[in-house]
């Protein structure tokens, strides 16, 4: 889908994703729940949630920059991740 996006966006455009951000490693603040969320969807609905790195990974692979990160207010995890056309 994103690769798809990066095919039809114009050079002063954007691709708009709010998705959850996985922390990289589980902390006691998070307990864990947010790795066995990412488990649970693997598992029950073959998604996965992502880190900062893994939705880098993504976007470069598409064809897109790496994007920007604007995390959206408490108590949601979700983060809005920009990612622009290459070159």
């Amino acid at each position: 889908m994103l690769r798809r996006c990066a095919e039809h966006l114009p050079p002063h455009g954007r691709v708009l994703i709010v998705e959850p951000l996985l922390p990289e490693r589980a902390g006691p603040v998070h307990g864990g729940l947010p790795h066995r969320s990412g488990l649970n969807m693997l598992l029950n609905v073959g998604g996965r949630e992502r880190t900062r790195a893994d939705f880098e990974e993504l976007c470069r692979a598409a064809g897109l920059a790496a994007p920007v990160f604007t995390p959206l207010p408490p108590p949601q995890v979700f983060a809005l991740v920009e990612p622009a056309p290459a070159g």
